[in-house]
């Protein structure tokens, strides 16, 4: 058997225990380091998760949680670097930014994207985690995302790992849900961006005129 030579040779579970052991004490590190990794995946997903969530659901410190964050802050700043994105402030480069973010993720998701008055990224994070072939999002966790976050702004996003950029009558109808919510205390959704195995569609060229659900605000290109 070939012998690990450095740190992209780790298991998942090695690496979260790296580096847990900087924030969690003696049996905690190997204990929330199952917990993350049997709760979402991998660590990658862990770093994309509400800090709250990993604290109540995992048992980690306050220091772990924010530790994990800022290691996904660092990622998404190297990720708007890589695809020379300084903003969101286009339909491309919506796409682009989540159809790198969330390609190969193996079960859906529903990401929340933030951005401040110029469209730059305030934070992206995971606020549902379904199966292979569905997940639900609900209002209370996209509310608690914006206003935890202090966006101007969201992006809605999901993916469907197994098959084509869609949208369901269950996706339609939580999409506007939550847009309807969002609007409600004065953080509206610019656009829900699907990611398939063929590609990513925009939820203003799935739903037509119903996409006037979303909102347009000054310096967004919907057709750039």
């Amino acid at each position: 058997m070939k012998s690990p030579t450095g740190y992209s040779d780790l298991s998942d579970f090695e690496k979260a225990t790296m580096i847990l052991k900087y924030s969690e004490r003696g049996d905690n590190v190997r204990r929330v380091a199952e917990s993350i990794i049997e709760l979402y995946g991998s660590l990658y997903m862990s770093v994309k998760a509400d800090p709250l969530m990993l604290m109540r659901a995992c048992k980690s410190s306050e220091q772990s949680a924010v530790l994990l964050k800022m290691i996904s802050v660092v990622d998404n700043f190297c990720l708007m670097q890589r695809l020379k994105i300084d903003r969101l402030n286009s339909l491309s480069k919506a796409r682009r930014y989540f159809e790198c973010l969330m390609g190969d993720f193996l079960f859906e998701y529903f990401v929340m994207t933030g951005v401040n008055k110029n469209f730059k990224v305030v934070n992206s994070e995971i606020i549902s985690k379904g199966s292979g072939s569905s997940v639900v999002l609900s209002g209370f966790d996209a509310v608690r995302f914006a206003v935890r976050t202090g966006s101007k702004y969201v992006f809605i996003s999901h993916n469907h790992p197994t098959s084509g950029a869609d949208m369901s009558r269950d996706d339609i109808m939580s999409t506007k849900l939550v847009c309807e919510v969002m609007n409600f205390i004065g953080v509206p959704v610019i656009d829900h961006i699907v990611i398939g195995r063929d590609g990513s569609v925009s939820g203003r060229e799935i739903l037509g005129r119903e996409g006037e659900i979303f909102f347009t605000p000054h310096g967004y290109d919907v057709d750039g």
